[in-house]
């Protein structure tokens, strides 16, 4: 079962065969090619804002991303799950490095942080299930239980 919310109405949909869904009692065909949740764009934008993230070429802090953030997080999720999502620009900062010369640094705006955020969740979602018992991932325990 997925929960999406749209401004203060929040459906409930459920899959029923193929690509029909059921939403409130109303059937509807399903027209998003790729399956990402209002909630997974939501849960990745409150990690993003939780590391406190900031944005550079477009200029948008968080307190400003904050003031629409409805508008930010429903143009990423209609992009993304349609496929036609495109990341802007990034500002590209070099950092020193310790033997001379300097390593380029890209560092992106905050909806392009949220959506690398999606996907990495969806990923790692998805890969656990394939890795094996023992092998290294970040944030899981090295020890059988």
């Amino acid at each position: 079962m997925e929960v999406e919310g749209r401004g203060s109405i929040i459906q409930v949909l459920e899959n029923i065969e193929g690509n029909c869904l059921m939403a409130g009692g109303t059937e509807m065909k399903k027209t998003k090619p790729f399956t990402i949740g209002k909630l997974e764009v939501m849960s990745a934008y409150n990690k993003v804002k939780a590391n406190k993230g900031s944005g550079d070429v477009d200029q948008m802090s968080l307190q400003d991303f904050e003031l629409d953030k409805a508008n930010h997080l429903y143009k990423l999720w209609n992009q993304m799950s349609s496929g036609s999502y495109m990341p802007c620009d990034m500002k590209l900062v070099e950092i020193p490095k310790k033997g001379g010369g300097k390593r380029p640094l890209g560092i992106p705006t905050i909806v392009h942080r949220v959506g690398q955020t999606v996907v990495k969740d969806l990923l790692e979602k998805d890969m656990d299930k394939i890795f094996h018992e023992d092998s290294y991932r970040p944030n899981k325990s090295a020890t059988r239980q």
